[in-house]
């Protein structure tokens, strides 16, 4: 006979082959990219998923003009494939089938060097014999030869019938060998390989290997800002240490993991998981009885106390830290410590002690180490800087404020990290929103955005939208502000993230204004100030005072008193706050209200008593 080894179809001949089988577009457009995929270019395999779908009645009708009825699962090998293949297999001699599963085991590709660790009682020899076989059956073939021998299944519905034909009990066994077998070929490498260990070690039940090289691939995630891929890894390995017998070195490895995860669950906006999380750790440092570790822990909690909008507790929780920092003398622990009481004070409307601090830590840092993140997410070097920009914005200080706009783009230049890049962008253009440079807002604030999507950095999604969308209601473009304004403040509701909600919500009332929906920004502004007195966010509860103040000038007939007393009200906020700006915008309101009234009321837009103070 002469043999004639067939390609597998282009992918451009697989299309029209589903085309010819089904006929409609929209199934089509809903099935045609897995079946592609699933195919991989053989026409019976299409054809039997096709008809495997028609007889799970996903698809309706007749061959050729089939309609899609139904929801696509997972699509699972058709009982005709899986009977062809596996009579194939049965055939095979014993060594060869025990070789093949081995592979299955292994995954799609295996390396030469692994398989023979796997079955480490075959020569090396006897076991290319046998590959050459499996190759000549078209069960496997050789992908290539350097550095090392590779081989891969020709069809991935092969792989998977052989794998789901193993036992559990057989499975278990291998998939341990495999992280001994890729332990003992690359030893050097064992890093580039922590995400392949994890999962071997996971179906292997190799508790101690899974903790490890879990731990390693939430790390890389991080490290990539795959923060949803850095979890599920962390998770992996906190299961991994669970199952060891409990001892000192477990119980600080669980802990240490479980202040890694702070790294992923921030950036997504998960504060409330990580709270749990920090909790349990609390529950192991209390086994530990380490002044350290529960001094770290304190900090962390405090961090998230204050995001979830419990300043109070977050103040009191970070003073602890701060104390056990002082006692033990870790400088590293005191600097986050106090950076995330200076958080507290901006949120607490303490905008002068808030600034003031952060102004201490960066020239503290900058003697430390300048490129330290001090456990946090990003650069202490950018995040400081931006939390500094915040406080001197809230206080008016342009100068310094244009200052530090230029460092903290330089400093997230040089750490060239999404995360920094895109809270040193917002913060840039939160300052210029502020300062009512709108057009100079508009390209960082729009670049935060986009990077924050890109990356889904969903933590500080809201802060960015809100922002953007109040600047693009400033700038004429009221429909896409609101759109983003809205989305951020469903978001923020969603996560229960309610640091700064209360400002979200007033510049979401404040839109309103500028696009003639009174009654809904009044609606908003009392809203507003509702939430920022319920989280104690004295400076946005004085900004949404103001906001009342000015929405009321709309009305008909004016509330002229009532007017007053809600600017007055805000003056007296603003001013124990230092908030120039706002104290500015006060006094224009009231000089509006003075030329309402007319010459026969006067108004007082004097500094109330407090206005300066602070």
């Amino acid at each position: 006979m002469t043999r004639l080894d067939l390609e597998p179809l282009s992918e451009a001949s697989v299309r029209r082959a589903i085309w010819l089988m089904i006929g409609d577009a929209a199934a089509i457009a809903a099935l045609g990219d897995r079946l592609v995929a699933r195919a991989a270019g053989n026409p019976f395999f299409l054809e039997e998923m096709v008809k495997a779908l028609a007889e799970a009645r996903v698809l309706q009708g007749s061959p050729g003009a089939y309609r899609l009825a139904g929801t696509v699962a997972p699509f699972q090998v058709p009982s005709s494939v899986r009977a062809v293949l596996e009579s194939r297999i049965d055939r095979l001699p014993a060594m060869e089938k025990r070789l093949l599963q081995a592979a299955a085991v292994v995954g799609a590709r295996c390396s030469l060097p692994v398989l023979c660790g796997v079955l480490d009682k075959i020569s090396q020899n006897l076991l290319y014999q046998h590959l050459l076989h499996l190759t000549e059956a078209g069960l496997l073939h050789e992908e290539s030869l350097y550095p090392e021998p590779l081989y891969a299944f020709k069809h991935a519905l092969i792989q998977e019938v052989v794998y789901e034909a193993l036992p559990q009990e057989r499975r278990r066994p291998l998939h341990a060998a495999v992280v001994r077998a890729i332990e003992q070929v690359y030893a050097g490498g064992r890093p580039e390989y922590a995400e392949t260990l994890a999962y071997h070690a996971a179906q292997g039940e190799a508790w101690d290997k899974l903790a490890i090289y879990a731990r390693q691939a939430g790390r890389k995630a991080v490290g990539q800002s795959a923060y949803q891929e850095a979890i599920r890894y962390f998770e992996e390995a906190l299961i991994g240490f669970q199952r060891l017998p409990e001892s000192e070195q477990v119980l600080e490895a669980m802990i240490e993991t479980r202040f890694e995860m702070r790294n992923a669950f921030f950036p997504l906006g998960e504060i409330e998981r990580d709270l749990t999380h920090l909790r349990e750790a609390e529950k192991l440092v209390a086994k530990l009885e380490n002044p350290s570790k529960l001094a770290w822990t304190s900090a962390y909690i405090a961090r998230d106390l204050a995001l979830i909008g419990r300043p109070g507790e977050a103040m009191i929780t970070g003073r602890r830290a701060l104390a056990l920092g002082e006692e033990i003398g870790d400088t590293d622990l005191q600097i986050i410590s106090r950076s995330y009481i200076g958080q507290t004070h901006y949120n607490l409307g303490e905008y002068q002690q808030s600034a003031a601090a952060m102004r201490v830590l960066l020239r503290e840092i900058e003697l430390l180490a300048p490129d330290r993140r001090f456990g946090l997410p990003l650069s202490g070097q950018v995040l400081f800087r931006c939390w500094l920009i915040w406080a001197l914005s809230r206080l008016g200080l342009t100068s310094e404020v244009n200052e530090v706009i230029v460092e903290v783009l330089k400093a997230a230049a040089a750490v060239d990290q999404p995360l920094s890049q895109t809270v040193a962008r917002h913060s840039c253009g939160f300052a210029l929103v502020n300062g009512d440079r709108i057009d100079e807002a508009l390209p960082h604030l729009e670049a935060a955005l986009s990077l924050c999507r890109r990356w889904r950095l969903l933590a500080w999604f809201n802060d960015i939208a809100s922002c953007l969308g109040y600047a693009y209601a400033r700038a004429n473009r009221g429909d896409e502000g609101l759109e983003l304004l809205e989305e951020a403040v469903r978001q923020s509701r969603s996560l229960g993230v309610m640091s700064g909600h209360a400002m979200e919500v007033a510049w979401l009332a404040e839109a309103q204004l500028i696009t003639n929906s009174v009654e809904d920004a009044a609606a908003n502004a009392r809203a507003a100030v509702a939430l920022a007195r319920q989280y104690r966010e004295r400076g946005n509860e004085a900004y949404a005072l103001w906001l009342l103040g000015r929405i009321g000038l709309q009305g008909e007939p004016v509330d002229h008193s009532g007017i007053e007393q809600l600017v007055r009200a805000a003056l007296d906020v603003a001013g124990g706050s230092g908030m120039q700006p706002l104290i500015l915008k006060c006094h224009g309101v009231l000089t509006k209200l003075q030329q309402r009234l007319g010459d026969s009321h006067e108004v007082s837009t004097r500094p109330s008593p407090t206005a300066h103070t602070g």
